[in-house]
């Protein structure tokens, strides 16, 4: 069976295009601000988006599904980044570390 544009091959990765609703609520931006002031966790968070980006199913060290197709990924250094998958767009709905 030959692949379409909406399956993908194994082991390939399909590019995903990013969007983010992070601007469009203040406690959002707060909570993102209040998160990515430890630069480490910027790090995490911006390494997190990148592989997403490039297609990575699982880009961190934890993937969990919280319910109504919202996703948490996880890094070590404490990033957290949510988001909602539908089919090659990746929406970026809150970003956190583990304090916040």
């Amino acid at each position: 069976m030959v692949p379409n544009h909406q399956q993908q091959v194994r082991g390939e990765l399909r590019p995903k295009t990013i969007t983010s609703i992070i601007d469009a609520d203040s406690d959002l931006v707060r909570l993102a601000e209040e998160a990515c002031n430890n630069q480490k966790v910027q790090d995490n968070d911006n390494h997190l988006q990148e592989e997403l980006a490039k297609g990575s199913d699982n880009p961190g060290t934890h993937k969990k599904y919280l319910g109504n197709n919202v996703w948490e990924h996880r890094e070590r250094g404490g990033g957290q980044l949510y988001t909602r998958e539908i089919g090659d767009k990746v929406e970026i709905l809150a970003k956190s570390s583990k304090g916040t």
